[in-house]
């Protein structure tokens, strides 16, 4: 498998992974429910096409730049607590702005995409310049 076909199989994994939780969270809640209203599944597009954009931005990072797999799964793990914490305040809150909490999945989820991205090119550049550091001193060393 060519590098790039793993950098697009984990990019599905993320986006896909991302989906099924947020649609994992809407069930779970739904079913919590002592009143339920609709349905399992009743707010599914939503969860697909708002709560999970962070997981489907951090997938086009991954898919389309030289992001580390350890950025790139620190990213994931921090959206996901994010849209944990969100499912579980927007359904255990008595406030009339409840479904407010989801607006972070934008505001909050998809810069922590991208700095997940951010943050790996600049350990790259501070790896490559403590070696050309390095380098330079052993040559310096050695006339």
């Amino acid at each position: 498998m060519t590098l790039r076909a793993r950098r697009l199989a984990s990019a599905l994994v993320v986006a896909i992974g991302g989906a099924a939780l947020c649609l994992a969270l809407d069930h779970y809640w739904w079913s919590k429910q002592t009143i339920a209203s609709g349905g399992p599944f009743e707010s599914a597009l939503g969860d697909l096409l708002f709560v999970a954009i962070p997981f489907y931005a951090l997938a086009l990072l991954i898919a389309l730049t030289r992001i580390r797999v350890l950025a790139a799964v620190l990213g994931a793990a921090a959206i996901v607590a994010l849209t944990v914490y969100e499912y579980n305040w927007a359904n255990t809150t008595d406030s009339s702005t409840a479904g407010l909490a989801f607006v972070g999945a934008i505001q909050v989820g998809v810069p922590i995409a991208f700095a997940a991205w951010g943050l790996d090119r600049l350990a790259v550049r501070v790896g490559r310049h403590r070696k050309r550091s390095q380098r330079h001193a052993q040559s310096s060393a050695s006339e």
